[in-house]
């Protein structure tokens, strides 16, 4: 058997894959699943290193009762809590490329991060938004190739500048928790509003 290091880190596409299994353990995912959320732009290329992760043991497929082959992490896979530990502490997105896509969304004026983008599982959110007059059809967009990088689902809310500034004022609960737990502010507009 070839080296599994080797295996494992040879194509981005093999470690968008490695990326979602390990963060979604528990889910089982069909091919076309695996492609859309991962936007793969190939079939075969998706095919190719499903194989190479399942030959070298790392997901296997399971009972899906007729409906789409389906395939899910392997619980005991010689190297998967150094692997979960080594894909839980990369940093997932550099703070500069998330400031220049969100700068791209008309309208966005606060920009905070938590949960994932920091590694922490203490969140309320992954991604807090504020904005007024923001392109929501770019902001799925930028949202769901964030998930394909990632290869899990971010949380996100998106408030008014108007309901942000009265929630805050008000001393909203669910406000409240996003400051309290780990976060950090990327881009602040607001501020320099007055």
């Amino acid at each position: 058997m070839k080296d599994i290091l080797i295996e494992l880190f040879e194509n981005p596409i093999k470690t968008k894959l490695i990326k979602l299994f390990l963060r979604n353990p528990q889910s089982g995912h069909s091919l076309n699943d695996l492609i859309k959320k991962l936007k793969i732009r190939k079939k075969e290329d998706a095919v190719l290193q499903i194989k190479k992760l399942e030959r070298i043991k790392l997901i296997s497929k399971i009972n899906s009762r007729g409906m789409a082959q389906m395939w899910q992490l392997n619980d005991d896979f010689v190297f998967l809590d150094e692997l979960s530990s080594l894909i839980a502490k990369a940093v997932p997105i550099s703070n500069e490329i998330l400031v220049k896509k969100f700068k791209l969304i008309k309208g966005i004026k606060v920009v905070i991060i938590g949960g994932i983008f920091l590694n922490s599982k203490n969140k309320r959110v992954d991604l807090f938004l504020v904005g007024d007059g923001v392109d929501e059809k770019l902001l799925k967009k930028v949202i769901s190739d964030l998930e394909a990088d990632l290869g899990k689902e971010i949380d996100y809310v998106l408030l008014s500048s108007e309901d942000f500034i009265y929630r805050r004022r008000m001393f909203d609960r669910f406000i409240e928790d996003i400051f309290e737990k780990p976060h950090r502010e990327i881009i602040n507009k607001l501020s320099q509003e007055g």
